[in-house]
């Protein structure tokens, strides 16, 4: 069990939520593998990718293992750590970007599970902008399903209007959840959201 964010890791790439929900986080079939920095460039190379991000997700510690993949692949790879919405994490922000890590993501879903009271535009994570902005990080926003309560273009827009700045990349806009056009309500607040 994750102390911090209350999940237990189950087999085959899935872990139970705290609120008890069952979630696939990674293939099955990876559950026998060790994917390491060479394994990733071996199969980069085959595909003829030049450049990768190694992304973040809520709770992840991939900050270290980012940090020497970027040292031991110089301009191979990129690296994001997702911190906590918390006035505390403004210091691990700057420890992550002098490391070299130039990409900050926040996963809205997460988030809200973990403080359902916090938005993309609450104050704590507009300081943590803040000091992103200062950094030159590019933040990564994984916005959530469009039927999640923590689904908010109005706090999207406030946050990165806030941030002129700040290059924002926003996951999963060209490929709206299965559905979304069928209901309205939901499908204008996609829409909005990328207005």
């Amino acid at each position: 069990v994750d102390p911090e964010i209350g999940s237990t890791i189950l087999p085959y790439g899935k872990v139970r939520q705290k609120n008890g929900d069952v979630r696939q986080v990674v293939p099955a079939y990876f559950v026998d593998t060790a994917f390491t920095a060479d394994t990733l460039v071996a199969v980069m190379e085959q595909y003829k990718v030049d450049k990768a991000v190694l992304m973040a997700h809520f709770g992840s510690d991939i900050g270290p293992s980012a940090v020497d993949a970027m040292n031991k692949y110089p301009g191979k790879f990129v690296g994001a750590v997702s911190v906590r919405p918390l006035p505390e994490s403004i210091e691990e922000l700057y420890h992550w970007n002098k490391q070299g890590i130039g990409i900050l993501k926040f996963e809205l879903r997460s988030m809200y599970e973990l403080y359902p009271d916090i938005t993309i535009s609450s104050p704590v994570v507009m300081s943590i902008l803040d000091e992103a902005e200062k950094l030159g990080m590019t933040v990564v926003v994984d916005p959530s399903p469009s039927s999640f309560p923590c689904f908010r273009p109005d706090c999207m827009r406030e946050a990165i209007e806030a941030h002129p700045d700040t290059k924002f990349v926003i996951c999963h806009m060209a490929l709206p959840f299965k559905g979304i056009r069928e209901v309205p309500e939901v499908y204008d607040k996609w829409k909005h959201m990328i207005s």
